[in-house]
């Protein structure tokens, strides 16, 4: 059995899971650079998540290598029970604007 059968619907795996944590705190922080483009904050967040992001890079590898009928089905199976996958995303709540 592989990992994509061994997941249950509407359960994110762990790296579709990293990949919206990606995309969550990339918004924060494309927001923070609108909002507050030259606070020292900004800029050390930023560089935070561009240090951090090589794991991200390659979950997104492995999640986007597959077939195409494979990720739509996967988008459909999360899009079932969206709070299933949030529960996968634990702790990674989004973070007040400074």
């Amino acid at each position: 059995m592989t990992e994509e059968e061994g997941t249950a619907a509407g359960r994110a795996n762990a790296d579709e899971a990293l990949l919206v944590a990606w995309r969550r705190q990339a918004t924060y922080l494309a927001t923070l650079l609108v909002t507050h483009p030259f606070a020292a904050s900004t800029r050390t967040e930023l560089k935070t998540f561009l240090a951090e992001h090589g794991e991200a890079e390659q979950a997104a590898a492995r999640v986007l290598g597959q077939p195409e009928p494979v990720l739509r089905a996967r988008i459909a199976e999360l899009a079932v029970e969206p709070a299933a996958s949030d529960e996968a995303c634990a702790g990674d709540e989004p973070r007040e604007l400074p």
